[in-house]
């Protein structure tokens, strides 16, 4: 589940937010003799936003279900400048967690960025479970407007 809480932003793009949850869920590691289920997360989503968006805007909220209905505590795991553009704010008990902008994105250095959310849950018996999701790929757009050589433009149509 997903729900959008972006600020709609009417101005142009330079970059774009695109946040791709796997469908699947990748790297599930579970102690032995562990009887928790780990949590659920399935969503694939596009998201845009700005170089003008504010420091400290939410992005987009994740919930994950988990069948025990333990706390669940989200992260994001990333290097460099990962960490420094976006953090998540956890809210272990309801399960859910909010993807935040920490910084203006800047496109003339960013060509990529890659983010892990990674989603750990304790039973309170020692039993954590921790799965990771790729979650963020920020890619540089071009929204220049166009630029018209030789203006006016004319053309005749014999008929």
């Amino acid at each position: 589940l997903v729900s959008a809480a972006m600020e709609s932003v009417s101005h142009r793009r330079i970059a774009v937010l695109f946040v791709q949850l796997a469908c699947l869920l990748l790297g599930a590691s579970v102690k032995p003799g562990a009887s928790n289920s780990a949590p659920d997360m399935y969503l694939c989503s596009n998201l845009n936003t700005s170089y003008v968006t504010l420091s400290g805007v939410s992005l987009i909220q994740f919930e994950a279900r988990d069948p025990e209905n333990d706390n669940v505590a989200m992260t994001l795991v990333g290097k460099d400048q990962s960490i420094y553009f976006f953090s998540v704010v956890s809210y272990p008990n309801n399960r859910t967690a909010v993807l935040k902008q920490n910084s203006r994105l800047d496109a003339d250095s960013l060509n990529k960025i890659s983010l892990v959310l990674q989603i750990k849950l304790n039973d309170g018996n020692l039993n954590e479970i921790t799965k990771d999701f790729d979650l963020v790929i920020v890619r540089d757009i071009n929204d220049n407007p166009p630029e018209f050589q030789n203006l006016p433009y004319r053309w005749l149509i014999p008929e």
